[in-house]
């Protein structure tokens, strides 16, 4: 190499750190005061924006990172996973499974001597994977019906690492010689004889990380390895997940990311992150990522440069109409996923978060849905709007159902939100939501909104596929 291509070769260099240093430089990191030294196994947000943390002394939760944290169950949680009608769940380190928000916990049958590794919902099941296979478990009941191993069926290893259950309900089983996956009853693999240590679903492709390299299953069907740079790959990756912006966050004895333009960065001592063993990554409401470590407890990483979520809608304060002697408020819905944003004016104030909501296909243009309180009338007023247009305004929340006939726009999500006025004696106001034409108990949609945060569910038209022979309207085929 010559005196010219050296000095290219350095500038080159130079202009790279600084890039690195410009990405984590927008970046604050934040060690949690009390949680600092506890192994975290586990993490999950709830529709709420109330994070519960998985530690081996129990079940705690926060609703802000920066407060004293509260114990919900004084037992190891190994795993936790939001399931249906926004239960979350929990897997103990007894092998028993619980709601996060109770102290009770159900047996699962599992030998003591048989490790849980991941739990998933699906519907009314619990999926459980241990170190000896994968097992299922029904809610109502909670007695093991069915149990899959190299013995009695085509799963590539009883060991399994990860597991993923995506909204058609096929599970994605990360093993420790493959990738098995289980649909409607047939198995199918990937990378057989592959150490896949970690899954992770975004929109309508599945990364998958294991033996240092990183793989994205594009639309499901097509497998292409991305490539990853040492930092990345001379570890197993233990987690990873996008968050609002588009970075693709990973961990393995780093804590690092690829910004969407796909250049890396990292997280060190350097920047208040003290760990070498992360475990497992979150992310919350306002778009900050949530890291468990194994030695040095909980943390935070902040977005300096934005303190609002993209994906999220927010409420403002307008002017004082003087004429009607009343506040009025333009709710904006506006993100990656709107085209167009919409806006809304009523007869309230305040600014609020609009969180992301329950994703609902539906295969109707018009469909009737029927609302109550969730629990007991204890005095909620609520309004509720829906596609930018208020259709319930300062209402009364009784145990009755309001029943409302809805109009769905084929082309985009059509948007129900609904907005508290007060707190009711119980707190946050909680309502159901029904679809009539599908009234069971698994359909049910809950929606709590308080003073800080609207709820919402997204209704996403799919077009009825027809089934059977088309025939012509004389009667030939």
């Amino acid at each position: 190499m010559n005196f010219h291509n050296i000095k290219l070769a350095i500038i080159v260099v130079l202009a790279f750190s600084l890039t690195l240093s410009a990405q984590t430089s927008i970046y604050d990191v934040y060690q949690h005061p009390t949680l600092n030294n506890l192994p975290v196994n586990d993490m999950m947000i709830d529709y709420d924006g109330v994070m519960y943390i998985g530690t081996e002394a129990g079940l705690f939760k926060l609703s802000e990172f920066d407060e004293m944290p509260s114990i919900v169950k004084p037992a190891g949680v190994i795993d936790l996973v939001m399931g249906e009608n926004e239960v979350g769940w929990m897997a103990t380190y007894d092998n028993k499974v619980g709601i996060t928000t109770q102290t009770a916990t159900y047996p699962t049958g599992i030998r003591a001597n048989n490790i849980v590794t991941k739990i998933g919902i699906e519907r009314n099941t619990i999926w459980i994977g241990t170190n000896d296979g994968l097992y299922s478990l029904p809610l109502k009941s909670k007695e093991l019906t069915t149990y899959y191993n190299i013995g009695n069926s085509k799963i590539l290893s009883n060991r399994i690492q990860d597991l993923y259950i995506d909204k058609n309900g096929t599970k994605w089983i990360a093993t420790d010689n493959g990738l098995s996956i289980f649909k409607k009853g047939k198995w199918s693999t990937l990378l057989k004889n592959t150490n896949i240590t970690a899954i992770e679903g975004h929109g309508r492709s599945l990364w998958i990380a294991g033996e240092g390299k990183l793989w994205c299953y594009k639309n499901m069907q097509e497998l292409e390895e991305i490539a990853l740079i040492e930092e990345f790959s001379s570890f197993p990756i233990q987690d990873m997940l996008f968050d609002n912006d588009g970075n693709f966050w990973i961990i393995n004895n780093k804590l690092g990311k690829y910004n969407s333009d796909w250049i890396p960065s990292f997280f060190t001592e350097q920047h208040g992150f003290n760990s070498q063993q992360p475990i497992c990554l979150a992310k919350d409401y306002q778009g900050s990522i949530w890291v468990g470590t194994a030695g040095q407890g909980l943390y935070q990483v902040r977005n300096k440069t934005s303190n609002k979520p993209p994906i999220y809608a927010f409420a403002e304060e307008s002017s004082m109409d003087s004429t009607k002697s009343i506040i009025h408020t333009k709710i904006m819905y506006g993100s990656k996923i709107d085209e167009t944003p919409i806006q809304v004016t009523s007869q309230f104030a305040g600014s609020r978060i609009i969180k992301a909501g329950k994703e609902v296909d539906i295969q109707d243009t018009e469909i009737q849905i029927a609302v109550w309180d969730a629990y007991i009338a204890d005095g909620d007023t609520i309004s509720l709007f829906y596609n930018g247009e208020c259709i319930l305004d300062r209402f009364d929340l009784k145990d009755e159902r309001q029943l409302f006939k809805l109009k769905v726009n084929p082309s985009k999500a059509n948007q129900l939100v609904l907005y508290a006025h007060n707190e009711g004696e119980v707190g946050s106001n909680t309502i159901k939501i029904a679809l009539l034409h599908r009234d069971e108990p698994r359909e049910w949609i809950t929606l709590t909104s308080d003073s800080l945060r609207c709820d919402k569910v997204n209704f996403n038209y799919k077009k009825r596929k027809r089934k059977g022979k088309i025939f012509k309207r004389n009667g030939t085929k």
